[in-house]
């Protein structure tokens, strides 16, 4: 349900991805990013192969947790890993890195979940 884009990296480099991140919105009970703010997810790569994601902040959220997949259906069958979450209580920080996640070749594919104060 939505629009991913992949990128195969053959080696490390400066790579620059503005738009959708190629996962999905994650929706539970009405509550997470909107189609607005899903759109908002910047990925980049440093030369030393670390990729950098940033989001805008969703209504409700407490903090935000990520995971990486290596493939497109990976969020769907539960071949994920989850990287970590940002503080709990602080929705400002809208950042994250997965450190040398692009200094091998393969597909990356990631997906931001807000979680609100109950946890969910």
């Amino acid at each position: 349900m939505g629009t991913g884009y992949v990128a195969v990296l053959p080696w490390a480099g400066l790579h620059t991805f503005v738009g959708y991140p190629g996962s999905m919105i994650d929706h539970r009970d009405g509550f997470g990013f909107t189609p607005t703010e899903a759109s908002a997810l910047w990925a980049s790569v440093s030369p030393g192969g670390d990729v950098d994601l940033a989001w805008n902040t969703t209504v409700g959220a407490d903090h935000y947790c990520v995971r990486r997949a290596s493939t497109r259906d990976g969020f769907h069958t539960g071949a994920l890993l989850p990287l970590g979450c940002t503080p709990a209580g602080d929705p400002s920080v809208v950042t994250f890195t997965d450190p040398s996640a692009a200094a091998v070749p393969g597909e990356r594919y990631y997906m931001v979940a807000p979680v609100n104060a109950s946890g969910q």
